[in-house]
């Protein structure tokens, strides 16, 4: 009778200790996805996105932005340029023809012919941008723009017409575009994407133009207060030597 109590206690014992151990790893499992997953964003998640200031749903990505680049320079043929957040406009003086680039923002991209190269960017690794719908340029260097047009020779040329509040690239299907970009090229530099290098440029937004700086890092007025974009697409020229610009 001794014997089977002793072994009754024996067996609570080492059934107490189980469920100790049992819970122990319990918790450090827990524990350990906790740490794991605490910096996600949650699916659906509502955010801002850095490029364009709207207002998103997200997934969890871990590149978020995409970058495209072309293989021909017929825009309203391009996949994918009409949902672009940002569209790059760069010349090229080998075939004298325009080279697209597009950078969408947790958007599902696929290839298809005209798609040259797609990669995935670290937001950190592109421009900060801050963003307000209000006037969004240096109250000190108003300029009323409506039209913009860019002459890279005789055969070459693009113009954007401002109305509505939008800009509309011409003689294109081209979306509307919040921000007209101009960014210009230093002599014998060769750029490849828009964060390459500082810079100086031009910004256009609520119908009016403001010159700025790029110091490597975020857009900036010459007094070195922020720039601010308006909320939404934004085509980006990367203007180089000889090329024209004229404003009305």
């Amino acid at each position: 009778m001794k014997e089977l109590s002793s072994r009754k206690v024996y067996l609570v014992i080492l059934y107490t200790l189980i469920i100790i151990l049992l819970f122990l790893i319990c918790y450090d499992i827990f524990i350990f996805i906790t740490k794991k997953y605490s910096n996600k964003v949650p699916f659906n998640a509502i955010r801002v996105s850095p490029i364009t200031g709207e207002h998103i749903l997200v997934s969890n990505t871990k590149f978020p932005l995409i970058e495209i680049n072309y293989d021909n320079g017929n825009f309203d043929n391009l996949s994918y340029i009409k949902y672009a957040d940002i569209t790059v406009e760069k010349f090229n003086s080998s075939n004298n023809m325009i080279d697209y680039t597009a950078y969408l923002y947790d958007k599902q991209i696929r290839t298809s012919d005209n798609i040259k190269s797609i990669r995935s960017i670290s937001t950190g690794s592109f421009p900060k941008l801050s963003f307000d719908n209000k006037t969004c340029i240096n109250k000190n260097e108003l300029k009323k723009v409506d039209d913009i047009n860019i002459k890279y020779n005789d055969n070459l040329s693009t113009s954007f017409s401002y109305s509505n509040n939008h800009y509309k690239k011409s003689d294109t299907l081209s979306p509307d575009y919040a921000n007209i970009v101009v960014e210009y090229v230093p002599d014998n530099t060769d750029i490849n994407h828009i964060y390459d290098a500082p810079f100086s440029g031009l910004l256009f937004s609520n119908g009016f133009c403001s010159s700025f700086k790029y110091n490597g890092k975020q857009c900036i007025f010459d007094d070195k207060n922020h720039i601010s974009f308006a909320e939404g697409k934004t085509y980006w020229i990367i203007l180089p030597k000889g090329a024209s610009l004229k404003t009305n």
